[in-house]
């Protein structure tokens, strides 16, 4: 896994521009092509983990990759949640009730690609002999539970588009001044029921311990333009900025194993990391973009070549060539999944989200 690492840093650093002195990416660090950069690579980290964690027996070619992403843990999906809770609230900014009325449609949307992944992942299994009841299959169909692939961030999205559906309809039809800011709020209190909720009735800890940046990313949206406008103008400013979020994310990384403030702050920190890391380094990547313009199906069809490979046996005689064949098979499958529901399902029905 070390040399799988080393590829992508590689990559990563073939295609990073520094700011010159006492400058800065103003506008588009929080752009849609950066930061589908950097989704491209936590979406890889995620293939490596699950990989990792499933089909490879620890050794030295290993260590510093599970050093790596021992230490991330469930940060390697911090940025998908910050970046989603920026882009809805900036739709909100953008159009307002219009965007509101949008949110069901994207609901549908993404429940419809999801449910047609559980479909393929109940026929594959059903090849090795797993059958699942009708109980099992309606709450795979809605995230809580799963046969095969990652199910707790589909179900915590759509949490997510029913609080900002409601929160926000609620927010634009009884408030007049600073409705967006009202729906803010209650989206947020919404978001930190759901993880207070999930962790009393005992589900994983990786079900609910990252949502809060999706909620520090609706608020980055609503300060961001004062962000721009008063804070770091001079390379000094920056640096002292981001030693100070350093210093206080090692703080919270030998506490975030106690309790779940601290992991929730260790994952704030996290992502402020790297929004002020992006404000003067970008990166640009034909691969890394493709990754980023894929992350719904890299991130759910990652397992059926897994699981396939793994039931031939191919995985346990050859388990770092194996990872190659998933990597590409799964780029090939996210490519022809989003064609078909892009070009061919949604193409009338639906905006695109």
């Amino acid at each position: 896994m070390n040399y799988f690492l080393f590829f992508l840093i590689a990559v990563i650093l073939t295609g990073i521009t520094v700011c010159p002195r006492n400058d800065f990416h103003q506008g588009t660090y929080i752009s849609q092509s950066n930061t589908r950069c950097i989704e491209g690579i936590f979406v890889l980290m995620v293939v490596f983990s699950h990989y990792s964690s499933g089909y490879i027996t620890p050794g030295q070619n290993d260590n510093i990759y599970l050093a790596v992403q021992g230490h991330l843990g469930q940060n390697i999906v911090t940025m998908f949640l910050f970046y989603s809770g920026f882009g809805m609230m900036s739709g909100i900014q953008r159009k307002g009730m219009d965007y509101t009325r949008s949110i069901p449609k994207k609901f549908l949307k993404l429940l419809v690609r999801f449910d047609f992944a559980v479909f393929l992942f109940a026929v594959v299994q059903s090849f090795y002999g797993n059958t699942y009841s009708i109980r099992r299959l309606f709450l795979s169909a809605i995230g809580w539970s799963r046969i095969g692939y990652s199910n707790w961030y589909i179900f915590v999205m759509l949490c997510i588009y029913c609080f900002f559906y409601f929160s926000f309809l609620i927010s634009y039809r009884f408030i007049k001044k600073n409705s967006d800011t009202v729906g803010a709020l209650l989206l947020s209190v919404l978001c930190l029921l759901l993880v207070v909720i999930q962790k009393k009735i005992g589900r994983e800890a990786y079900s609910y311990n990252t949502i809060v940046a999706f909620v520090a990313g609706v608020w980055f949206c609503k300060m961001e333009k004062l962000w721009r406008r008063y804070c770091m103008k001079t390379d000094a400013e920056y640096y002292a900025v981001v030693s100070i979020v350093v210093a206080m994310y090692a703080l919270a990384s030998l506490h975030k194993g106690g309790r779940l403030l601290w992991y929730e702050i260790w994952v704030l920190l996290f992502a402020a990391l790297i929004v002020l890391i992006s404000m003067k380094v970008s990166i640009s990547s034909p691969l890394l973009d493709f990754l980023g313009s894929h992350v719904f199906s890299i991130y759910i069809l990652q397992r059926i070549p897994m699981i396939v490979l793994g039931q031939a046996g191919f995985t346990k005689i050859h388990p770092y060539c194996s990872l190659i064949i998933v990597i590409s098979s799964t780029f090939v499958l996210a490519v022809l999944f989003d064609w078909f529901f892009e070009k061919v399902l949604f193409k009338r029905e639906f905006v695109h989200v």
